[in-house]
């Protein structure tokens, strides 16, 4: 059995597996890496080196600790769209919905944000204390909140990873990594304000990264060997906790962008 190695503490043999199966060692153009889970993975760079780092995100992303978060099994709202100024609801088959899953959650923040519902800080704009979603599933202010703090983890590790990089080093591509990124809707996370870089910056799903990166292992070990050890020679941790702004971007962070008029839907 052999192990890929990792390319620093908390950026594990994933990552690197991810790098390998887009490509991003082989090109000129700078592209980035962005796996979401418990533990943000995030990796930057072309064939000349790259700058990684490790995000606490927390499980708000699996709804581990939301109040009525669950897998993504038979009943979890999984998408929620927006018909005629009111939520229309999408269950993992169908079933009636018993709770909500990562993606469900990510869709219904979006939702609410674009009715009015809530504001920009994460705040209810009402008198309720929860808001009920169907019979059997509501979201308190505190599950808002718990969303709040994993999405600005991750956007505070892409601003300080982008910056130490420098302006003229901007992504081509964002590659998304990892089960949750797969089925997430894209623009529902650029509407919580997920990634902080231009928004014409196309951002591509690409699943089960680590798993491809594996297979080319071992279909051809030698020259993939050679690939993982010329990255990780030009591969650099950046420490995000260390960086002199990093509190001061993880509070702008944790709120929402204010949306413009046209991405706002009058609430019926």
């Amino acid at each position: 059995i052999i192990f890929l190695p990792s390319l620093a503490g908390f950026v594990g043999s994933d990552i690197l597996a991810g790098v390998l199966a887009c490509g991003m060692d082989e090109h000129d153009e700078f592209t980035m890496l962005v796996d979401l889970g418990t533990n943000g993975e995030l990796i930057i760079g072309n064939k000349d080196g790259f700058l990684c780092a490790s995000t606490a995100v927390g499980p708000a992303f699996e709804a581990a600790t939301i109040s009525c978060g669950m897998s993504a099994l038979p009943g979890a709202i999984a998408h929620v769209d927006i018909r005629d100024g009111k939520l229309n609801l999408t269950t993992i088959g169908d079933h009636p919905p018993v709770g909500i899953c990562g993606s469900g959650l990510i869709d219904l923040v979006t939702a609410w944000l674009r009715l009015g519902v809530i504001d920009e800080t994460g705040r209810l704009q009402g008198s309720e204390d929860k808001l009920q979603v169907s019979p059997n599933v509501k979201l308190t202010p505190r599950d808002i909140r718990e969303l709040q703090l994993g999405k600005g983890a991750i956007a505070t590790g892409i601003r300080i990873l982008l910056e130490e990089m420098g302006p003229s080093k901007q992504p081509e591509t964002v590659f998304l990594a990892g089960a949750f990124g797969n089925y997430c809707r894209i623009d529902s996370l650029k509407k919580l304000g997920m990634f902080p870089f231009p928004q014409e910056i196309p951002i591509q799903s690409v699943g089960n990264s680590a798993l491809r990166g594996a297979k080319l292992a071992l279909v051809d070990f030698d020259a993939t060997w050679r690939r993982i050890e010329a990255i990780i020679e030009k591969t650099r941790s950046v420490e995000l906790n260390l960086h002199p702004k990093f509190t001061d971007y993880y509070t702008e962070s944790m709120f929402f962008p204010v949306l413009c008029h046209e991405e706002k839907i009058a609430l019926a």
